[in-house]
């Protein structure tokens, strides 16, 4: 089976094996496959280079939850966080600052079994790229095209990323640099 057609399976049958649980948040860690594509790059460290500090804002952080929620699989003792990696990263950060107990609890997103590696890996691309390019969180071309090296495999004989397995079943319009530049509004020269 093509891993499109197994990603489609899946997200066909998503909202009948899915469940909605509260957990502590300190339960939940990013998943092995998550921490060794971030281990390239980080997605978060690239956001914003000033300094966060959420003591003096307003932080809703139940409606962070289900504005932006966390996806995880379960296992013994964890729950492996597969998307929701800002929100996760929002959540750990608050309790690093003692805003919130590390026993706090969140809902969550729980997949009723954990998906195959490449499905994983195909939710994490899916996921960066919606957060990070499709909703803008970052415009600067070197930025972008560091990510997109990071997190996509160029596959043997094609040109380009654009042009990989793993791109075309997340945006399978955009087959050059030429044509992401153009969606993303930015300059293609450093892509």
């Amino acid at each position: 089976v093509m891993l499109s057609e197994a990603l489609r399976k899946f997200d066909a049958g998503l909202l009948m094996d899915v469940r909605h649980e509260e957990v502590r948040i300190n339960n939940i860690i990013l998943s092995p496959i998550a921490k060794e594509m971030f281990a390239t790059s980080n997605p978060i460290s690239g956001l914003r280079s000033s300094n966060e500090s959420i003591d003096d804002s307003i932080q809703l952080f139940n409606l962070l939850a289900i504005q932006s929620p966390i996806i995880c699989y379960q296992g013994k003792q964890r729950f492996y966080a597969i998307g929701g990696f800002f929100t996760l990263q929002k959540l750990k950060h608050a309790i690093a600052q003692e805003v919130i107990s590390p026993d706090e609890i969140t809902k969550i997103f729980v997949l009723s079994n954990k998906p195959s590696k490449e499905i994983i890996k195909s939710i994490i691309q899916f996921g960066l790229v919606n957060d990070l390019f499709l909703k803008c969180f970052i415009s600067d071309t070197k930025r972008v095209s560091h990510l997109l090296r990071s997190y996509f495999k160029k596959d043997d004989g094609r040109r380009s990323l654009f042009g990989s397995s793993e791109w075309l079943q997340i945006l399978p319009g955009i087959k050059t640099s030429k044509l992401f530049a153009q969606f993303l509004s930015i300059s293609e020269k450093e892509l």
